[in-house]
């Protein structure tokens, strides 16, 4: 897997994407939701699933035909820290690793990192990442059907 810190940019997409969506759902307690700047401009963006829970933000958004994605992870200040964002570019090139895991993997060391600076998480891993699998499912699923769709239009 190759993987590449994001910076400002990975911020200001998702703050653009989150503006103005298309479709939304909520999946196992995720937003699930296309960023509609992905139709607008052609990037390849496809899906986004977030959650918030005690001031904790996780968003993933998905690139097109499974290739990877980007995930962010945003804490609220604290009394002995500022906010803290951890976020990653994630390119899915080897087929033994399971991508949902990657992300999961990517979560937990943000987690580790707050925790190393600022101490406890307002909220626990485990209770901001239920019904994660269900909604990374989802989001890559609107992807195939998206792809489709894409396809026959060509």
């Amino acid at each position: 897997m190759k993987r590449a810190v994001l910076g400002m940019a990975l911020l200001a997409s998702l703050g653009v994407a989150a503006m103005a969506q298309e479709r939304s759902e909520v999946v196992a307690g995720w937003t699930l939701a296309d960023p509609a700047t992905a139709v607008d401009n052609g990037s390849n963006t496809v899906a986004q699933i977030s959650k918030t829970a005690s001031g904790v933000t996780v968003t993933y958004v998905t690139f097109a035909k499974g290739e990877g994605g980007s995930v962010s992870t945003d804490f609220p200040a604290t009394k002995s820290c500022r906010d803290q964002w951890f976020g990653a570019r994630l390119v899915f090139d080897d087929p033994a690793v399971k991508p949902a895991d990657v992300v999961r993997r990517e979560i937990h060391d943000a987690f580790l990192k707050f925790a190393a600076k600022c101490g406890a998480a307002p909220v626990t891993e485990a209770a901001l990442m239920a019904g994660f699998g269900e909604a990374f499912a989802a989001a890559n699923a609107r992807d195939v059907v998206d792809a489709a769709a894409r396809k026959a239009t060509e």
